[in-house]
């Protein structure tokens, strides 16, 4: 997605220019494989200079090269011509460099409008899955939620809980201030920690309700 903002405002490596047609290949951290085709943009679109902006000649159709440059080997080949570890990164020379297959200018016509129909196929698909995927995650949420709050037994009699969230409970079970069956842990490591001792560190981003971490 795009974001608009004042040129004055804009970061620093907001400033490669593109129009319809173009391809954008992330050069920093290429193993994302962020690469895109420009379809239809805003007035005054820019990209990132993290981007190499590649523009079809006259002889290659703007919608074959987006999705030959999007192909598993095309963007192998990107990966394998990067250097660096931890920030790995393409240089123009080299991503230009890289050879591609170019069927008659028909062919890649007839390709485009097999992938531009195929594909969308698929996209309906993934977006029903999606869909199925929500409501299932709901579901999975819905049954956690019931089972710990009013049990497996539908027939159990059931009690006011006297807490807004839970409502009623089983007649039979206790409700308790979760301090009181629980502690909160806030032991943290000492600033003397041998500072080559290896962690298992785990942030915020690592953990989802559904996976856990």
């Amino acid at each position: 997605k795009t974001e608009t903002m004042l040129f004055e405002k804009a970061p620093s490596r907001a400033r490669r220019k593109v129009k319809d047609g173009d391809i954008i290949v992330s050069t920093v951290r290429t193993y994302l494989k962020a690469i895109a085709p420009i379809s239809s943009p805003p007035e005054n679109m820019i990209v990132s200079t993290g981007f190499a902006v590649i523009r079809p000649k006259e002889g290659l159709h703007a919608g074959f090269a987006g999705y030959l440059l999007q192909s598993d080997g095309f963007v192998g080949e990107v990966v394998a011509n990067s250097v660096g570890v931890s920030y790995p990164a393409i240089n123009a020379s080299a991503l230009v460099r890289i050879a591609v297959a170019v069927p008659p200018l028909e062919e890649q016509q007839a390709i485009t409008r097999f992938l531009d129909y195929k594909t969308a196929q698929i996209d309906v698909l993934i977006r029903n899955q999606k869909t199925l995927l929500d409501k299932l995650t709901e579901k999975r949420a819905a049954l956690i939620s019931h089972s710990v709050s009013k049990g497996l037994d539908p027939l159990v009699p059931m009690r006011d809980s006297g807490v807004e969230w839970l409502a009623q409970v089983p007649e039979h079970w206790s409700v308790k201030r979760l301090k009181n069956v629980a502690t909160y842990n806030d032991d943290v490591l000492d600033e003397q920690t041998d500072p080559d001792l290896e962690i298992h560190y785990v942030d915020i981003s690592s953990v989802t309700l559904t996976k856990g971490i």
